[in-house]
């Protein structure tokens, strides 16, 4: 896995023995974490080492002024201070931020901690090129990517794969939207397995785009993919040409995710009517068949929340399975208080909650579930429609002797469905399906079984039946 595999080595660059940091006196340290810090700014010029003060935004967030504090590191970050890279991940990791001021009492500050952030800032301050940046270090320049260095190895350890994952795509992100001296770093960790997984695919498409971008194209990139190329082979080349040929640039942050009012009330107001569309839909599928199986407590009771009888009456004790049903979805959740957690459980099922406890109790193999899952696949309801799943999902229930979902099945294979994947008309199929349904005892089933030997000829009703 990604995770493990960064966990067995120390990314690139200096070692920690080539220094004696033990001799140095770093100041004091500043203990916190800025949240909402927006990816993938526009870089600032670069001319030389001239950069803005780091201490500049030290100061603003040991008086408080958060916003502006993560606006200067985020500007220097970019800019090419390593001081300020390292300070972002100290922050959102709540670490402690290297500085010549009194401590700041995280618990004041009401910031959110984001593991995948903090790990994204620590790999680019880990792999900091000095000289890329002609840029002579001082002591604090160099401590700060040796913390860097150390703290990635620490924070991955704590981390599962999948955050990782999500560290490393920022990383991407944020190289991604800079300059051409950028993108050839990006292509440098990739060609590495410096911070990011080795890649040579990706390593040579950041490299064509450094080198061609536009008239400052950095002629290092054309020779590192100069070298790179003769150990590739010919159909990995071409894959790097025509993802660099169909690349394009992130938007800037000011276009990212901002609407108008109007555009907001619009979509606010189309999501409400799609809601109460499938809504209705799902109502209908309870109802279409009559039975004295509840969807609701029969999907509860297959996921071990609920015990008592399945009579469709949504009592104490269903709510009560409800409530633990809704607080499994928010259980693990990092990102939210106890009290947050708390309020989602309201024994009320939201159409996405009742969406997704089909959905859970479906892969638990509940007949039923596995049934009305499929028709929501079929139909698009609460989910995209796809015949390929839908058929899954019901050939599964069907395989319990499900009636419906034979019945289900002969009519899709009758009639064929919409969406993606769709399901083709194959009437050997439908015939085998409408006959199963009726041994089983749906009744309906037989008049349509009947229909179709009306309708096709005997020769046509062979086939594949599964």
């Amino acid at each position: 896995m990604v995770g493990q595999k960064m966990k067995k080595h120390r990314p690139e660059g200096l070692k920690p023995e080539g220094f004696l940091l033990g001799n140095l006196q770093p100041g004091k340290f500043v203990r916190g974490a800025v949240a909402g810090l927006a990816l993938g700014i526009s870089a600032l010029a670069l001319t030389g080492t001239a950069y803005a003060d780091f201490d500049d935004a030290v100061l603003a967030y040991s008086q408080a002024k958060y916003e502006n504090a993560q606006d200067l590191f985020r500007r220097y970050a970019t800019a090419g201070d390593v001081k300020s890279k390292t300070a972002l991940g100290d922050i959102y990791s709540g670490a402690m931020i290297e500085a010549d001021i009194a401590l700041v009492d995280p618990a004041t500050t009401g910031i959110i901690q984001d593991k995948s952030r903090a790990l994204a800032w620590y790999i680019l301050a880990a792999n900091h090129d000095f000289e890329s940046y002609n840029q002579s270090p001082t002591w604090r320049d160099v401590n700060a990517k040796y913390r860097a260095q150390a703290r990635v190895t620490e924070l991955m350890g704590t981390m599962s794969d999948k955050d990782v994952a999500k560290a490393q795509k920022m990383v991407v992100t944020i190289l991604e939207a800079e300059s051409e001296f950028d993108l050839y770093r990006l292509g440098k960790m990739y060609m590495t397995g410096s911070g990011l997984p080795k890649d040579n695919v990706k390593a040579l498409q950041y490299f064509i785009l450094a080198s061609g971008r536009n008239t400052n194209s950095n002629s290092t990139a054309t020779a590192t993919a100069g070298e790179l190329m003769p150990l590739m082979s010919k159909k990995d080349i071409e894959k790097a040409e025509e993802r660099a040929a169909n690349w394009q640039p992130p938007l800037p942050e000011p276009y990212k995710g901002h609407k108008t009012p109007k555009q907001e009330e619009m979509e606010r107001k189309l999501k409400e009517l799609r809601d109460r569309e499938a809504a209705q839909a799902l109502a209908n599928i309870e109802t279409e068949f009559a039975n004295n199986d509840h969807l609701i407590q029969a999907s509860l009771a297959a996921l071990g929340y609920y015990l008592g009888p399945i009579d469709g009456s949504l009592g104490r004790e269903s709510r009560i399975a409800i409530r633990n049903f809704q607080y499994s979805l928010v259980e693990r959740k990092s990102n939210m208080t106890a009290e947050e957690k708390a309020q989602v459980r309201t024994g009320y099922l939201t159409l996405d909650q009742k969406v997704e406890l089909i959905r859970q109790a479906a892969e638990r193999k509940h007949p039923r579930s596995l049934y009305v899952y499929g028709i929501m696949n079929a139909k698009g309801i609460g989910v995209s429609a796809n015949g390929k799943r839908a058929e899954k999902y019901l050939k599964e229930s069907a395989n319990y002797g499900y009636a419906l979902a034979h019945y289900a099945l002969g009519v899709y294979y009758r009639d064929g469905t919409q969406g993606e994947d769709k399901i083709l008309p194959n009437v050997g199929k439908a015939t085998y399906h409408l006959g199963q349904a009726v041994a089983l005892g749906y009744e309906p089933a037989r008049g349509e079984l009947m229909k179709l030997y009306e309708t096709v000829p005997a020769t046509d009703t062979r086939g594949s039946y599964d």
